[in-house]
């Protein structure tokens, strides 16, 4: 546990917890994603836009939170709104 919280207090100060929780949410959504894929699961098309957009959406904030620090904090709630935007259309659009 210990070397986790080194790894996460490495990458700009961003805390074991939060590490974790967008470690967890990222990792669901590229499982199911990826489960999806390779198996005959069929998710209907606002499933597949939301899980892919919020892998994505947290890749980038991980990616700007290396490069940037502590100012990619704003950058997150730009992305989630996006995030909630384009979900919102794309259940409109169905």
């Amino acid at each position: 546990m210990r070397y986790l919280q080194n790894i996460s207090n490495g990458i700009h100060g961003l805390t074991e917890l939060e590490f974790f929780d967008w470690f967890i949410v990222f990792s669901i959504s590229t499982a199911i994603l990826l489960l999806e894929h390779y198996t005959a699961i069929d998710f209907n098309i606002f499933l597949r836009l939301f899980f892919w957009i919020v892998s994505i959406s947290l890749l980038c904030f991980w990616i700007s939170w290396i490069l940037l620090g502590y100012k990619a904090i704003r950058l997150r709630g730009y992305i989630f709104s996006a995030v909630v935007v384009v979900c919102s259309i794309g259940l409109f659009w169905l």
